[in-house]
């Protein structure tokens, strides 16, 4: 949840009625925060032009600055927090696939991915988005699999993504 106030020489109110306005007026809720979350992310991509769409949704909701009063309105359960996203962004070393982000793949993290795709781990946003390596948008025995490869060094992630663009 968002509260901002917007400058217009128009508002509509809440039973439909026009409101000639000059200077700046309230306004809340989603289409507010939209245009807030947004630059946060693009902001994110300017430190590091990298960084998947997933990671950039779980920093963001794992970023805020919680409140409890908000712990029932939005995913988040806080208040969006742009530097602190922004840092984390540039300042940790995201390496996909590494679930328990220790700074190196290994098989502890393919066995993870694969327990977590059966339904027997319970993954939080940071950790699905580091493991959907392949970018389909969920976390299956696939993701398990390149990962493995990749930490015993038999494949590299860029030769996973020169193989599956062939």
């Amino acid at each position: 949840m968002c509260e901002v106030y917007i400058d217009s020489n128009m508002t509509l109110q809440p039973d439909g009625t026009k409101h000639e306005a000059e200077g700046y007026h309230y306004a809340s809720g989603t289409s507010m925060a939209t245009p807030y979350v947004t630059g946060a992310a693009a902001l994110m991509r300017v430190v590091r032009p990298d960084i998947p769409p997933a990671l950039i949704k779980a920093i963001l909701i794992e970023s805020v600055d919680k409140y409890s009063s908000l712990s029932t309105l939005c995913v988040s359960g806080g208040r969006l927090n742009a530097y602190n996203a922004v840092l984390q962004a540039r300042d940790h070393s995201y390496i996909m696939g590494d679930i328990r982000n220790d700074g190196r793949l290994g098989a502890d993290d393919a066995r993870y991915t694969l327990r977590a795709s059966a339904k027997l781990e319970t993954l939080t946003d940071l950790q699905s988005a580091l493991a959907d390596v392949n970018y389909d948008g969920q976390v299956t025995a696939a993701d398990a699999r390149i990962i493995l490869r990749v930490s015993a060094k038999l494949q590299t992630m860029a030769g996973y993504w020169e193989e599956f663009y062939k």
